[in-house]
């Protein structure tokens, strides 16, 4: 989680599980085998995919699948929460970007290539995207408009980080 205090691993049907960091106890065990996931700002959700190119949130504090989002068509690279937990981003691996919200289905942002990471400003207005191959692309978090894509001089680009303000956009590769 964002403030530390949980952690979850990763790893096949019945071993992945959350735990609380300052004891070490595991809280509870996801049911499905998990690749990689999200909590949210504040800690009380978790949005997990693995093997099905589902996304799965959970509630931390009771323990509980809230919903199932679907409508990848390729397996889930990467989630990650926008500030304030209302919105969450997903990259597949043929490309496709999808926002979620609470109250609505996946908007869909299309890439051209294999998206490996995604990250909100800090302001939640802004989500980057950092295909494996040749630059980022820059999105309207509220309205799923493309702003900008810029190439890499390299071969991939990985990990947009954005500045504290959200004027700034850091990208390795």
């Amino acid at each position: 989680s964002r403030d530390g205090s949980l952690f979850c691993t990763t790893g096949d049907v019945g071993t992945a599980r959350v735990f609380r960091a300052d004891t070490g106890a595991a809280l509870f065990a996801l049911p499905d085998t998990v690749y990689g996931g999200a909590f949210s700002a504040e800690g009380d959700q978790l949005a997990v995919f693995g093997l099905d190119r589902g996304l799965h949130v959970w509630d931390v504090h009771h323990r509980l699948e809230v919903r199932s989002l679907r409508g990848h068509l390729s397996s889930i690279a990467g989630v990650t929460y926008a500030p304030g937990g209302q919105l969450l981003a997903t990259a597949s691996r043929d490309g496709v970007v999808k926002i979620w919200s609470a109250r609505q289905h996946g908007r869909v942002l299309f890439g051209d290539t294999l998206v490996t990471s995604s990250g909100f400003s800090p302001d939640g207005r802004w989500l980057a995207t950092g295909p494996c191959f040749r630059g980022l692309r820059l999105w309207e978090a509220a309205t799923g408009r493309q702003q900008w894509k810029v190439l890499s001089r390299t071969q991939s680009t990985y990990v947009p980080v954005f500045s504290p303000d959200s004027r700034l956009l850091y990208s390795g590769g």
